[in-house]
């Protein structure tokens, strides 16, 4: 669940208030309150009734995205479950790169033990793994390149937001989506006035994706994000001179150089110092292998500040032309489609 705020405690302590004060509480109730915190298959329809109203009352805006595997498809035995819950959540928050946000702070819940410590802590780091992996594949070169600072950190089921994403998990499981048609009990995604956006699949495999939007403005999109319209239209990397692939660098050397400079404290680049300092640092050695290694670090340090940033107006049409090549330029470079050059003498570094 994609929320612009951390959910406030008081949707919960409302919700609890109303289910205390409800006549026609039961003993299902009354564990509820006794736990202090919702967990929707546990708990009774009043409860559901109680957390639902409260949701709905205070009004935020939110993007939900369920992954769920289905047993009973073949190949769905070839993962553990604590393995395949691990893979969903984490595949869930690629979405929200595509999106533009400064700062993304991802709060995971711990279930049946499926997240361990480590490996919360290492969940920014894959994310990073597999955009940019993502960024330089030639496939994938219409796709944004963003690298927010992400941070990750466990809760516990009494946390808010996991109340009141573990609820809206709990209501689109009863509607049994496939695609956007919820074939099942469909009243409380009804009362939440959630709305679906996507869903899928492959036909007949195991894992069923299932989107939708509470409110409005969860999500934050912006003009070229990658993918380039108007004129003039850019040209591939196998298209370009060596010359005209060496001026795209000393450019590429230029946006990064800007970056540098303004790095220190910037919200939406402060935590690339270290990448950003690495392109720009030259070869370390004499040689071949010296060269590509520099080259390596300024492509890098490039592609991750080239839609962060971003280092192009989406108001200037030639200029997202001209970031778009560069895009390419360096992906094409890293994943080794193509060669960099460099004239006699000259030197991006300097």
């Amino acid at each position: 669940m994609i929320v612009p705020a951390p959910i406030p405690s008081v949707v919960v302590e409302r919700a609890l208030e109303a289910l205390a004060a409800d006549p026609e509480s039961n003993e299902i109730d009354r564990k509820t309150l006794e736990r202090g915190y919702f967990h929707a298959s546990l708990d009774s329809k009043n409860a559901h009734s109680a957390i639902c109203r409260s949701i709905v009352r205070e009004g935020f805006a939110a993007t939900f995205s369920s992954k769920r595997w289905h047993f009973d498809q073949k190949q769905s035995e070839t993962h553990s479950g604590h393995r395949l819950h691990r893979l969903a959540a984490m595949l869930s928050i690629e979405a929200i790169l595509q999106d533009d946000y400064d700062v993304i702070h991802v709060v995971v819940a711990r279930r049946l033990g499926s997240f361990e410590d480590h490996e919360i802590a290492r969940w920014p780091a894959y994310c990073r793994e597999v955009q940019f992996g993502s960024t330089i594949r030639e496939s994938f070169l219409t796709l944004p390149g963003r690298y927010p600072l992400i941070t990750a950190a466990p809760a516990g089921a009494d946390e808010p937001g996991i109340q009141v994403c573990d609820f809206i998990l709990w209501a689109t499981q009863r509607a049994r989506p496939e695609g956007l048609t919820l074939r099942g009990k469909r009243d409380w995604v009804d009362r939440l006035g959630l709305r679906p956006s996507s869903g899928g699949g492959m036909v007949n495999g195991p894992l069923r994706d299932f989107d939708g939007e509470l409110g409005h403005g969860a999500r934050r999109r912006s003009g070229m994000v990658g993918m380039y319209k108007g004129e003039p239209p850019p040209r591939s990397p196998q298209e370009l001179s060596d010359g005209q692939r060496f001026e795209l660098l000393m450019e590429m050397a230029s946006d990064v150089r800007h970056a540098a400079k303004i790095a220190a404290g910037h919200q939406r680049i402060g935590h690339l110092t270290n990448e950003l300092a690495a392109g720009l640092r030259g070869p370390a050695a004499l040689g071949t292998e010296g060269l590509r290694e520099a080259l390596n670090a300024l492509a890098t340090a490039f592609l991750l500040v080239c839609d962060t940033l971003p280092v192009y107006d989406v108001a200037d049409p030639q200029g997202c032309s001209r970031a778009t090549e560069k895009r390419a330029l360096a992906a094409a470079f890293l994943g080794g489609r193509v060669r960099l050059w460099l004239p006699e003498g000259a030197s991006p570094w300097r």
